[in-house]
């Protein structure tokens, strides 16, 4: 059954009449200039967080807070390459962004997301580091609707087409699927402009014999044929950036590309029959003095139902085409605020701050927060199942106000930065406060139909199918969006039973590493239920168990030594996804507890040779974020004690205990623990020095 989450409204503030509609924003951590901007929620914290590289000498991530700033945190994230372009995508279908970054002078890098706040750069063993000469940009698509991200480069010594093998590895397949490397392409655009679900190809900068831009239609048996002057398109000679969308709101893509100088700006549009008309002389994209030079990004900046265009610019500030909905664009560059004084080659529109108008990243002039008022508008996540699982070519049609809409998941396909975000749409819907039909046509042919949502907030559909998807050698289990288990050398259908066959290691200080299974958890096995038949390895999504715990994976080594991988704090270490070890086990691990202040006092009760029994009287002190009533008082444990009662001091607790066996020498130190836990479930820890005499 399709699942849809429908996430909190947020509140569109009208602005005064007459004013701009973008402010250029200072103070958000983020720089005044970068280069190649990507959107992307890579830690899944539902915010969009930016790759883009800001002249530091390497490509910046930076978090996003959520409170309007930024914080870069490339350095603790692994990431250390100079890039040029930037595009995200889930490569290996774990649920969690992997990012790919084109550095201009040396190999490229494939960073894999491990699922905690880092990444391993990975593109030498994965295939896809380029070649020894400058690379330009990247693209990610699904070419051969396999479930599975695939990776287009475009460079200096030509274009080449990864396919992705479903292990984390690639294969070049430039020459046998017909898309050979033509030199100097600048931005591939995929885009499925024919409707048949396969994603097709426009390659827009191509210098040789002819020196015309390409488009190759997707066979669908693995290849591709170059139609591009049969369709129309070829014309466009010397651009720099390209890009896909229905501008037109008649269900058919539209190709835009961004000319550098030999010509202007072209726009085409599809007639649905599989060519274009060049409408460019007519539609207001070709401003005259203007060069067009950098990346091309589609979105409704004004929320009124027609999508707009905004164009990187090497002569001035970037252009802002508006769509005035009759086929025709007016640039509105400057009276919407758009006033960079530096010239900008890469942009894009995105929604960071989540308030259902787009803002513009600009590698001219930094952030624009989108202060106009707009009409209603609808994000749409799409979770691929069967398809990719950031949803890569899906197609989403939204119906409301008697108009539809048409839009298509991208990531890639513009100059020097990421238009389109991996598994992510915007809709602006004009008046429309109800969308009467949304309609997800997923590549793996899927289609998933809602009716009656209301305007103004952010759905997830998540795209029918089999709770195992067979995906290459890896079987998916989607439980929850938690942690990522990979088991190796698991073969199904049928019960796969896993346990450990060591003990259990040793916690950290601090924390608790108790056996965890849903349907014992006193059992240190669990079972992986399949549908698929695979011989490789299972991944396995795990949902946190109750109380704010958190799930780690427990790996045995074939020497007997036990590793602790998982969720935060423990990372998963780098190469722990390949060999095969000999047993694994799923634990509930506590979060670190919080420190409490602790006098104790003991009073013997019963003295011998052997022993002295005592009350022990335990003055704690809370930390600050914690209050005397927020203290379960039945969860206290003092070191081989038996609690006895508990009362508030004013700020302090005051509590009793009686411990046998205190000390069988005299005058001996002995350090005493207490624990304990609030009511929401979170662990209290101290302990003090005492001396019996």
């Amino acid at each position: 059954m399709t699942r849809v989450r429908i996430t909190a409204l947020f509140l569109v503030f009208l602005a005064p009449a007459g004013a701009q509609t973008f402010e250029r924003l200072s103070g958000t951590g983020l720089p005044d200039v970068t280069w190649a901007p990507a959107w992307g929620d890579y830690d899944r914290d539902g915010r969009l967080d930016l790759a883009a590289y800001s002249g530091s000498g390497r490509t910046e991530l930076f978090r996003n807070r959520g409170d309007g700033t930024f914080e870069g945190v490339a350095g603790a994230a692994g990431i250390s390459a100079v890039g040029r372009a930037h595009a995200w995508a889930d490569f290996d279908g774990d649920g969690w962004l992997d990012l790919y970054v084109v550095v201009q002078n040396g190999p490229n890098h494939l960073y894999w997301n491990n699922r905690c706040g880092a990444f391993l750069e990975m593109a030498g063993p994965a295939g896809v580091a380029g070649s020894a000469d400058t690379d330009f940009n990247a693209s990610w698509a699904d070419f051969n609707s396999d479930g599975l991200c695939d990776l287009y480069v475009t460079g200096i010594a030509g274009a080449r087409l990864y396919r992705n093998l479903g292990d984390r590895s690639f294969a070049d397949v430039t020459e046998e699927t017909g898309v050979r490397g033509a030199r100097d392409a600048f931005a591939p655009a995929w885009g499925d402009y024919d409707g048949n679900r396969r994603a097709d190809l426009f390659l827009d900068h191509v210098q040789g014999a002819d020196g015309r831009s390409r488009l190759f239609r997707n066979r669908g048996d693995g290849a591709f044929d170059e139609v591009g002057e049969a369709a129309g398109v070829s014309r466009a000679n010397f651009p720099y950036g390209a890009g896909w969308a229905d501008y037109d709101n008649d269900g058919w893509l539209d190709l835009f590309v961004a000319m550098q100088q030999v010509e202007r700006n072209r726009l085409f549009r599809n007639r649905g029959n599989g060519a274009f008309d060049d409408v460019s002389a007519t539609s207001g994209v070709r401003p005259s003095g203007r060069r067009s030079w950098g990346g091309v990004s589609w979105g409704d900046y004004d929320n009124d139902g027609w999508i707009d265009l905004a164009v990187g610019d090497l002569s001035g500030p970037d252009q802002l085409f508006r769509n005035l909905g009759d086929g025709r664009f007016a640039d509105r560059s400057v009276e919407e605020g758009i006033d960079q004084t530096l010239p900008g080659s890469s942009l894009v529109l995105a929604d960071p701050d989540g308030d259902g108008r787009l803002d513009l990243m600009s590698s001219g002039g930094g952030l624009y927060a989108n202060r106009g008022a707009g009409g209603h508008w609808l994000a749409v996540r799409a979770i691929g199942n069967q398809s990719t699982k950031d949803a890569l070519g899906t197609r989403i049609l939204v119906t409301a106000g008697g108009r539809s809409f048409l839009r298509e998941i991208q990531s890639g396909s513009s100059y020097a930065g990421q238009a389109g975000i991996p598994g992510l749409v915007h809709f602006g819907l004009g008046d429309a406060a109800t969308v009467s039909r949304l309609e997800v046509r997923w590549p793996s042919g899927e289609t998933t139909v809602l009716a009656g949502l209301a305007a103004d907030r952010e759905v997830t559909v998540i795209e029918a199918g089999p709770g195992n998807t067979r995906v290459g050698r890896d079987v998916r289990v989607d439980l929850t969006p938690s942690l990522a288990v990979v088991f190796s050398a698991v073969r199904a259908p049928g019960t796969t039973e896993l346990s450990a066959l060591q003990d259990t290691p040793p916690a950290p200080a601090g924390y608790e590493l108790i056996p965890w299974d849903p349907e014992d958890a006193g059992s240190l096995g669990f079972r992986i239920e399949t549908t698929a038949e695979v011989e490789g390895s299972v991944t396995l999504l795990v949902r946190a168990p109750a109380g704010g715990d958190e799930p780690a994976l427990v790996q045995w080594q074939p020497d007997g030594s036990g590793q602790l991988l998982g969720s935060s704090p423990w990372c998963p270490a780098p190469g722990w996804l390949a060999g095969s070890a000999p047993g694994a086990g799923l634990f509930a691990v506590a979060r670190p507890a919080l420190p409490v202040s602790v006098r104790i006092e003991p009073e013997v009760l019963e003295r011998s040779s052997f022993r002295k029994d005592a009350v022990v009287t335990a003055f704690v002190t809370l930390p600050p974020q914690v209050a005397p009533g927020d203290v379960d008082a039945s969860a206290w444990v003092l070191s081989g004690a038996r609690a006895l009662s508990q009362h508030a001091a004013g700020e302090r607790l005051v509590l009793k205990f009686l411990r046998r066996d205190l000390s069988i020498e005299s005058g001996t130190e002995v350090t005493l623990v207490l624990s304990g836990r609030t009511t929401s479930g979170r662990a209290l820890s101290g302990s003090d020095r005492v001396r019996v005499r």
